[in-house]
């Protein structure tokens, strides 16, 4: 997905995380999108975090992959001082 940043002209930024295991990691960044933008926040602000989500699941084990919560994603974010509006 490409969404383009408005006033500072951003794309959506690429979270390198190292790959452990992708199984289900399109799967998580649509859930976490869907999720996000229904919830009213802007398609931007829905992508970084759904991005946020999949580099997260894939860098998880699979025996861990519940442990990817929304408080972990937003955590990760505000680490990488990108912190959710």
């Amino acid at each position: 997905m490409y969404v383009r940043m408005t006033s500072d002209s951003r794309d959506s930024e690429r979270r390198d995380q190292g790959s452990t295991d992708t199984h289900g990691a399109g799967d998580a960044f649509i859930g976490a999108l869907a999720a996000r933008w229904a919830s009213g926040v802007s398609v931007v602000e829905a992508v970084r975090f759904a991005n946020a989500v999949a580099a997260l699941f894939v860098s998880t084990p699979a025996d861990q992959k519940k442990t990817v919560t929304s408080d972990k994603v937003t955590r990760f974010l505000s680490e990488r001082r990108q912190p959710m509006s």
